[in-house]
């Protein structure tokens, strides 16, 4: 669960921290969704997540406190880093996923009214799985290895998981009908790339691929 939202269990970061070091200045501690193995930079400062020490160590729970580098040899604040940013065109619409899993009933309430009303009945946790299968078909319209990366993404190996994945999935997702109409069509323009004849797989590609059976 991630601030009372059930979750796939493989999609959080447990082990390994994720943080974005201006908001943890700004805040002082470590914000949950930083664990969300789909998000990639911070909801609030729109930094990328880093997950090691600009010395190369690795940030865990273990080995690090809160704001300093674990490697005696380093020491490092971590705060003083600074990690490139997504465009604020991104940030609004990552913007909408930190709402989801917000704890604050404001920000909750304002971003289930962009939820399309005929995914309004989705659990939270079904809109994320939502979200990355719209991101996978995005960006993948052959679809050649759509089974095969969501399967990865499934056992949570996000390490080929960009932000415009998410970014993608997300515009698909609150832009319905129209935006999933164009990944349709988007999809059905690359069928001469795709092998086999006269099938739906080579129709429709990989959002057949996707909505087969895990």
């Amino acid at each position: 669960y991630l601030n009372g939202n059930e979750v796939p269990r493989k999609w959080l970061s447990t082990g390994r921290r994720r943080i974005s070091p201006k908001t943890l200045s700004q805040h002082g501690y470590h914000h949950s969704i930083w664990d969300l193995l789909p998000l990639y930079c911070c909801v609030e400062s729109g930094e990328q997540l880093i997950d090691r020490c600009s010395c190369g160590t690795l940030l865990t729970w273990k080995t690090n406190a809160l704001t300093i580098c674990g490697n005696p040899l380093c020491r490092v604040d971590l705060r003083d880093i600074s990690p490139p940013c997504v465009s604020a065109d991104e940030l609004d619409k990552i913007q909408f996923l930190g709402g989801l899993f917000s704890q604050e009933d404001r920000r909750r309430r304002a971003a289930t009214l962009r939820i399309p009303k005929f995914f309004s009945d989705l659990s939270t946790s079904d809109l994320l799985e939502l979200i990355v299968f719209l991101g996978v078909a995005r960006a993948d319209p052959v679809g050649l290895k759509a089974r095969k990366r969501r399967s990865s993404l499934c056992n949570g190996n996000f390490a080929s998981w960009e932000t415009s994945d998410l970014v993608g999935g997300i515009e698909v997702l609150l832009g319905f009908p129209k935006t999933f109409e164009e990944l349709l069509d988007l999809t059905i323009s690359r069928a001469a790339d795709r092998p086999g004849r006269g099938s739906l797989s080579k129709y429709l590609g990989g959002i057949v691929e996707l909505t087969e059976p895990k």
